[in-house]
């Protein structure tokens, strides 16, 4: 990572780090998912990027591509990720494998210590921020 980036988010705190990481990789998703109905009802509304696996309870899970999908606003908010439903479509976006490994990391959060580093957040700032330009 170059200097001029680093220097770039030297200002922010870890915390707003990572919510500026989240405003930019839920915007991927929207963008990625757009068109797509809801991943727990198959509805075609405004998408939100919904977690399969809770971004705040589950640190390390909050920016994993295949943990978050395209979701209606009911299911995501007013239903709590609708997870029954999820968990029966989400094979429909991911393979069985890359839920399996989804499930596996879960078990692994569990048994290790995680907390943000602010290089890896400016990293996926970044990561982010081309994906964006790019669709």
């Amino acid at each position: 990572m170059e200097a001029k980036t680093i220097q770039k988010y030297k200002k922010y705190s870890v915390p707003k780090l990572i919510e500026i990481a989240t405003r930019h990789c839920n915007k991927y998703i929207r963008l990625r998912d757009d068109g797509k109905p809801c991943v727990s009802c198959d509805s075609y509304s405004v998408l939100e990027a919904g977690h399969f696996y809770s971004g705040g309870h589950y640190s390390s899970l909050r920016f994993h591509e295949n943990n978050i999908h395209g979701q209606c606003k009911r299911c995501n908010s007013h239903l709590h990720g609708n997870l029954n439903e999820y968990r029966k479509n989400i094979t429909n976006r991911i393979s069985i494998g890359d839920l399996s490994e989804l499930d596996f990391n879960v078990s692994m959060y569990k048994r290790t210590l995680f907390k943000w580093d602010r290089f890896d957040l400016i990293e996926i700032i970044e990561k982010y921020k081309q994906k964006i330009k790019e669709l």
